[in-house]
């Protein structure tokens, strides 16, 4: 029997240590290991001394079973809060020959991508195909996807279209120096 536990014990613990362990789990009939390793559920069966003490050895030293040998809901309790299921993402009637486009611009968008911000895009795409035109809503898409910004806005596109249409210049203010005078013709700008 000494042989048999010397095999069993761990490298780290004294033969008295390990057998102090076995005998205490077996004087309080309470194991230290969890309800699939020691049968769930079934009565404890009377045994021999030298048998109780080999039992409680290999116990021990065996390996946890695989997931897949676990009893019917054994170790299978969930506490977690369950996910939302995911948004369906449905592109609008006016916007559907964007598709593609839409689809892909929110693959690789940056920021957030909640059904909140599906919904900013649906609306401000909609407001832009209702004050221009498709051709604007496909430029857009396709400026978005290539500088890949986070979002399209109506608001940026009108501000940044502003900045793009130069402003009347006015002529450019020359010193009076810079007319020549002839007698024929009068004063000439160079």
């Amino acid at each position: 029997m000494y042989d048999d536990i010397v095999a069993q014990k761990p490298r780290h613990k004294t033969i008295s240590g390990f057998c102090l362990d076995i005998i205490a789990d077996k004087v309080d009939g309470v194991p230290n290991l969890s309800a699939y390793h020691v049968g769930a559920g079934k009565e404890p069966q009377v045994e021999t001394a030298v048998s109780a003490v080999a039992s409680v050895v290999q116990e021990k030293t065996s390996l946890p079973p695989s997931d897949g040998d676990l009893g019917e809901g054994v170790g299978k309790e969930r506490e977690e809060t369950p996910r939302k299921p995911p948004c369906k993402r449905a592109v609008p009637l006016p916007l559907q020959e964007h598709e593609d486009l839409i689809f892909e611009f929110w693959r690789i968008k940056g920021g957030s991508k909640s059904d909140t911000a599906w919904k900013m895009l649906m609306n401000e795409l909609g407001k832009i195909l209702a004050k221009y035109s498709h051709d604007k809503v496909h430029e857009q898409l396709t400026l978005a996807i290539n500088g890949k910004w986070k979002g399209i806005t109506m608001s940026n596109l009108t501000r940044f279209e502003s900045v793009g249409k130069q402003q009347a210049q006015e002529p450019p203010t020359r010193h009076p120096a810079s007319r020549v005078f002839t007698a024929d013709k009068g004063f000439l700008d160079l």
